[in-house]
């Protein structure tokens, strides 16, 4: 896996490879979270933004947060957001948790 992070364009490309989508998707929440990601984990569990309705968080609307902030790559070129790492993000346990 690479990771490349560019703090000016608050952009993050990452590399996937198989076996580590639970090691990027980590990486991809603290690069969301650097940006000033309003998304957080309630302590039931599911993901929201606070102060917003609906609350939660689904899996589209994840994938478009973090395709607007990284680029993923497989064998050097640019895919679209994996079912499986949406996913692996929401299950992160990097998100803050709020009660």
């Amino acid at each position: 896996m690479s990771i490349t992070e560019n703090v000016a364009s608050r952009q993050l490309t990452i590399g996937l490879t198989a076996g580590r989508t639970a090691v990027a998707a980590d990486e991809i929440v603290r690069h969301l979270k650097a940006c000033g990601s309003p998304i957080v984990r309630s302590w039931r569990g599911f993901l929201y933004i606070p102060n917003r309705h609906p609350a939660r968080v689904n899996a589209a609307e994840l994938a478009s947060v973090v395709e607007s902030h990284c680029t993923l790559t497989k064998n050097g070129e640019i895919i679209d957001i994996p079912d499986k790492l949406v996913r692996a993000l929401a299950a992160s346990s990097v998100w803050e948790v709020i009660r």
